[in-house]
């Protein structure tokens, strides 16, 4: 099962790597990805949190506390569970060997 999966995955990754390449999207995943490795989004929601929706205000804090807590414990278990190496880890031979450029 896992061994299948693998070979999804993989495919995925290629099919995203070779067809998705682009000078405009390569700096936007840049930062997405530093966005979600630091945290950065959590202060950025409750910061738009108290521009936007002063009425509502304590309840959607509230919401976006929950959300978030679940969502770490979700991302949390799901790594412990699946245990996979990441893209990059699993395709470094092939990375160094110049047969995937990423």
């Amino acid at each position: 099962m896992l061994e299948s999966l693998q070979k999804w995955d993989d495919a995925l990754f290629l099919w995203v790597n070779n067809r998705w390449e682009s000078p405009i999207l390569d700096p936007l995943m840049l930062v997405g990805t530093a966005l979600g490795n630091g945290g950065y989004l959590y202060p950025l929601g409750i910061a738009l949190m108290l521009v936007f929706s002063r009425t509502t205000m304590m309840r959607d804090c509230i919401l976006w506390t929950v959300a978030s807590l679940a969502g770490l414990l979700a991302e949390g278990s799901l790594k412990h569970l699946v245990a996979r190496p990441r893209p990059l880890e699993h395709f470094s031979s092939a990375i160094r060997r110049h047969d995937i450029h990423v």
